[in-house]
């Protein structure tokens, strides 16, 4: 069903902006630079996804970001060159827009990349239902609401450099509270660092949006939103694959040294492991576990204590983040809120 849904999408877009575009504007879908782009993110991700599972150095890998690198400069190239660019490379000249994209970007990068982790981790290590889990991330929605005003209220008073600044910080905050996850972290502890998450990101998303449209001509800010947008949609589908790579490595790796003192080798680990897994799936039809009480314990305190671990990385990569993102914007980001030029 997605995919009759997004082939339809398609063949819609194909349809109606290639041809009625065409035939009263002049303007033509370009095919050639929406595939490059596809094919490039596409092998970034998928490459970033299997170092966890085969390696960095595995053919799969190093072919997969090979070709996706490689089709992302074969985007550009051919960006420069198009009559009619998807993507108007030329806006990166400005470097207030520069600056303000991939602050967008890494901004997208962080929730899209650390929300997930923390609903897995309400669901499998708190055991909180699917419901119960998404309703208990419901504060970041409504402290994103709730601070807007208060951003575009500091944004006319100080400044967007200095709000946008903030809300990283903000956004840094929120995630250093969730560093140190445990399996008995208090729901309070993880409402504080939503608050801070949302309250951040709209302090951010907010004002780069003013800051880049009127960093450039009025012709062009329909060409600058919508890099804005794709920055944005791009930041989130590799924040999803990087941090989840993170969060991979970290809880196998803390899973793994947890259960040393058991005296079983890595592969044991894993046949144990992958035995339970099994057992839990078919248990009702099997007639219950087939592996000792003890051993099925140990496995699964092993995995809660892994996963909040793996979860804590994610965080602390977050903090990072936005940490870095926020000198970048202090010192990338000057006077912005009544340019109107498009030099660099």
């Amino acid at each position: 069903m997605p995919a009759a849904v997004a082939a339809l999408g398609g063949l819609g877009v194909f349809v109606f902006a290639s041809v009625d575009g065409a035939k009263t504007e002049g303007w033509r879908l370009d095919g050639i630079g929406a595939l490059t782009c596809a094919a490039g993110l596409l092998g970034l991700v998928f490459g970033i996804i299997q170092i966890n599972h085969v390696g960095l150095l595995h053919p799969w890998v190093l072919e997969s970001l090979a070709v996706g690198i490689g089709a992302l400069l074969a985007f550009v190239w051919w960006e420069r060159r198009a009559g009619d660019p998807l993507l108007d490379v030329t806006l990166f000249r400005n470097r207030t827009v520069s600056v303000a994209v991939t602050t967008g970007l890494l901004t997208a990068m962080v929730m899209g990349g650390a929300v997930l982790p923390l609903l897995y981790f309400l669901q499998t290590v708190q055991k909180v239902s699917q419901i119960s889990a998404i309703l208990q991330l419901m504060p970041m929605m409504v402290a994103a609401a709730a601070f807007a005003p208060v951003a575009g209220g500091l944004t006319a008073k100080i400044g967007p450099r200095k709000v946008i600044a903030g809300g990283l910080l903000l956004m840094g905050a929120g995630s250093s509270f969730l560093i140190l996850l445990t399996p008995t972290t208090p729901y309070g502890q993880v409402l504080l660092a939503l608050v801070f998450l949302g309250a951040g990101d709209i302090a951010v998303i907010t004002p780069i949006a003013d800051v880049i449209l009127s960093a450039v001509p009025r012709e062009r800010t329909g060409s600058a939103a919508a890099l804005n947008g794709a920055a944005m949609q791009i930041g989130g589908a590799l924040g999803t694959a990087v941090l989840t790579s993170v969060l991979t490595a970290v809880a196998r790796a803390t899973y793994y040294q947890s259960l040393e003192p058991s005296g079983l080798s890595r592969q044991d680990i894993a046949a144990a492991t992958e035995a339970l897994r099994q057992s839990i799936q078919k248990g009702a039809e099997s007639g219950g576990l087939t592996i000792p009480e003890m051993v099925r314990t140990q496995l699964v305190d092993a995995y809660r204590h892994a996963f909040s671990a793996g979860a804590g990385g994610v965080f602390a990569c977050s903090a990072l983040i936005c940490l870095l993102a926020a000198v970048f914007v202090w010192f990338g980001l000057k006077k912005t809120g009544r340019t109107v030029s498009s030099s660099p």
